[in-house]
């Protein structure tokens, strides 16, 4: 027979027979945890088997393709959290609870929206930002204050997912943010007898720890987001920090190159030199130990570096839709990565001017011109973006020519150490670019 419990504060609740009262009415922490990073894997290996087919049509929606993913994360919690799913995810089925309002029913559609709007907060923090993913939303103009922007929106969700597993810890009814401010819990499945008379109980102890435990989070929750901001904050205050995002901004207006943004611009560095040098030698010798064959050089090695500390570089973002395959033969294209090596050089050559009337000569060459065009796929916890193009040649405009490649290796490959790039000046499809303002940067 099926039973009737009846609290004075909250609906009838109807439980399914044949349930003890030994049962616990609430799901613990672990169990909670668990069916979360189920879920992740859900979303995860999801992404993995669609974004591959569908990525030509998914680029074509950045830069703001990994909004839509939140999207995507978003209706599979709302739909599984709603009348749909019955509070059931793949994660919380498999671990066997769900989430239910106080009448131990699943809940409706708006609380089960406005429940998932705030686990997509979370997901922020979780969901790195990398380059071309988000930051080329912002305008070029924009775009030091769009990574403040990005870094105070991230950390504030990093914070709040540090609340998440605090509350998720402490409170009486193992309950999360998102749980007390949409009235849900999560329970076993089905839902318990003691479920009911979790709400009947006359602790009153307990009763204060549930009705301070929200005001003890609403205090830290604000104090940690501001910690965590002003941390990470303080570095990109400084003006090292405004000087190179500004300077891109301005490469960007003064010699753009039409469909894509630069995220990444450096020039010679003595110490990055040194630093990259030493990295390289250790990781010879590590592979010197394990008796590896075949071991490259240490030119070669850091000539596969898009940054070599005596180059200057540069990360050009494809802005939206797939590179086009005749782009390296577009002039348009040509000229314009051919005038910006120009610019850059001729920075590059003001940089040299004033660390010598500063008494502080550079004491490092810029030897070649390295640019390395991006198209991004970002979708989830899965980042399909792939290298498009590799465009290498002297820094010194005057002293040859830049070379034009396809870089079809995906950027997961190129991360795991494949050999996708060859040395300057060995690929195929080189192409002259010549007759641009040859004079236009003479030294200072």
């Amino acid at each position: 027979m099926e039973q009737t419990l009846v609290n004075q504060d909250m609906p009838e609740i109807k439980l399914e027979p044949g349930l003890t009262q030994q049962a616990k009415p609430f799901a613990g922490f672990l169990q909670r945890l668990g069916a979360f990073v189920i879920d992740l894997l859900v979303l995860y290996f999801a992404s993995r088997v669609l974004v591959p087919p569908l990525r030509g049509v998914m680029v074509v929606f950045n830069p703001y393709l990994p909004w839509l993913a939140h999207g995507a994360a978003f209706l599979y919690f709302a739909l599984s959290a709603g009348p749909l799913g019955k509070g059931r995810t793949v994660g919380k089925s498999i671990i066997g609870i769900q989430i239910v309002g106080s009448d131990g029913k699943p809940l409706g559609w708006k609380p089960a929206a406005k429940r998932s709007i705030l686990q997509q907060f979370c997901f922020l923090s979780l969901i790195l930002l990398p380059p071309g993913s988000y930051n080329s939303i912002f305008l070029p103009d924009n775009y030091y204050g769009g990574m403040i922007f990005l870094l105070i929106i991230s950390m504030t969700a990093f914070s709040t997912l540090i609340i998440q597993v605090l509350s998720l810890g402490i409170h009486p009814r193992n309950q999360c943010i998102h749980d007390f401010i949409t009235g849900s819990y999560v329970t076993r499945d089905p839902v318990p007898t003691a479920f009911a008379d979790a709400f009947l109980d006359g602790d009153i102890v307990k009763q204060r720890r549930i009705a301070n435990h929200g005001k003890i989070i609403y205090l830290i929750w604000p104090l940690l987001s501001v910690a965590l901001i002003y941390s990470n904050l303080i570095e990109l205050l400084k003006p090292n920090y405004r000087e190179y995002f500004g300077m891109i901004s301005e490469v960007q207006t003064e010699s753009p190159v039409a469909g894509y943004d630069f995220t990444f611009v450096r020039f010679p560095n003595p110490e990055m030199r040194e630093q990259l040098e030493q990295a390289v030698i250790k990781a010879r010798q590590t592979a010197m130990d394990a008796n590896a064959t075949d071991i490259p050089s240490t030119t070669t090695m850091l000539g596969k570096e898009l940054y070599d500390g005596q180059s200057i570089s540069v990360l050009a973002i494809r802005r939206s839709g797939a590179f086009p395959a005749d782009e390296l033969r577009n002039p348009d294209f040509l000229y314009s990565v051919d005038d910006l090596r120009h610019s850059l050089w001729g920075r590059w050559r003001d940089k040299q001017y004033q660390a010598e009337m500063d008494g502080k000569p550079l004491d490092v060459p810029a030897r070649t011109f390295r640019m390395v065009v991006l198209e991004p796929c970002h979708f989830l916890f899965y980042d399909a973006g792939r290298y498009s193009a590799w465009i290498d040649g002297p820094a010194d405009p005057n002293l040859g020519e830049l070379d034009f490649r396809e870089f079809p290796a995906m950027l997961d490959e190129i991360q795991a150490g494949e050999d996708a790039a060859p040395a300057p000046g060995t690929g195929d499809g080189t192409v002259a670019v010549t007759g641009i303002n040859e004079d236009s940067n003479t030294t200072p």
